[in-house]
């Protein structure tokens, strides 16, 4: 299965972040993002707001863009068509500058989480990294000799 990467390598860390589309692809980056702690997502636009009430994170209406304070829209849809069509509605309607949207269109695998013990641990406590080919996040627990002892396996 594949999900898509929010664009981490487009966007300064703790920026003022609005996700514009709160579908799948929208829901995807803030669970990202809420894991990480990478930025800080203002809200999320979407044209049919109302019927995304329930998320963590508000939803708001495209025309309350122009009452929030905000470094980057990122453009959260599977269709490069569409997403063409938000920036220029952005750009032109809404008087977004060009360098403060981001589109990307990047799908990574999604690998299943191992955990050597018993207890559940809360996901904002793991590392996450993007370099190599496949983002592994880890949490560890114990002293620096545990692991060293332990190396062959990390």
């Amino acid at each position: 299965m594949y999900v898509h990467e929010f664009p981490f390598n487009k966007v300064k860390r703790d920026s003022s972040v609005i996700i514009y589309g709160a579908g799948a692809v929208g829901q995807e980056y803030l669970h990202q993002v809420t894991l990480t702690q990478y930025c800080k997502i203002v809200c999320m636009i979407d044209k049919n707001f109302r019927r995304y009430q329930g998320l963590s994170c508000p939803v708001k209406a495209i025309d309350d863009l122009r009452f929030l304070t905000y470094d980057i829209i990122v453009i959260a849809n599977e269709s490069s068509t569409i997403a063409n069509e938000i920036r220029d509605l952005l750009i032109y309607e809404y008087d977004v500058g060009i360098e403060q949207i981001i589109y990307e269109e990047h799908y990574v695998q999604s690998i299943p989480v191992v955990s050597d013990t018993e207890k559940f641990l809360p996901e904002n406590k793991l590392a996450f990294s993007k370099l190599g080919k496949y983002p592994i996040a880890i949490n560890l627990n114990g002293g620096i000799g545990d692991y060293i002892i332990r190396k062959k396996i990390l």
